[in-house]
């Protein structure tokens, strides 16, 4: 599995400042979706971090998955289960190939 597992102490700006680093939300920022569709994309990255047990919000790996999951909202997707299925699919074969 990519990335830094559950166990591992969050970032370190994260920590310092007391909040939670969401990579999603600052690329969302000059995106054209509306609330409902943001809070869409926004379950489906937090359940893919949760499926893949990704706790570090500072890892490379959490921005490539919300990368990935607003590239699929882009092309249409809507559904939270199948973006977070897509976006695992997707980071399966980016480590397996």
């Amino acid at each position: 599995m990519m990335g830094k597992a559950v166990g591992l102490p969050p970032c370190k700006s994260c920590k310092q400042s007391g909040a939670i680093a969401v990579p999603i939300r600052p690329l969302l920022e000059n995106q054209v979706f509306g609330p409902d569709e943001i809070r869409v994309l926004t379950t489906a990255f937090e359940d893919t971090l949760r499926t893949l047990r990704l706790t570090n919000r500072g890892d490379p790996v959490t921005e490539i998955i919300a990368r990935k999951i607003i590239e699929l909202a882009q092309q249409g997707e809507r559904d939270p289960v199948q973006l977070r299925e897509h976006a695992i699919d997707f980071l399966s074969r980016q480590v397996g190939g």
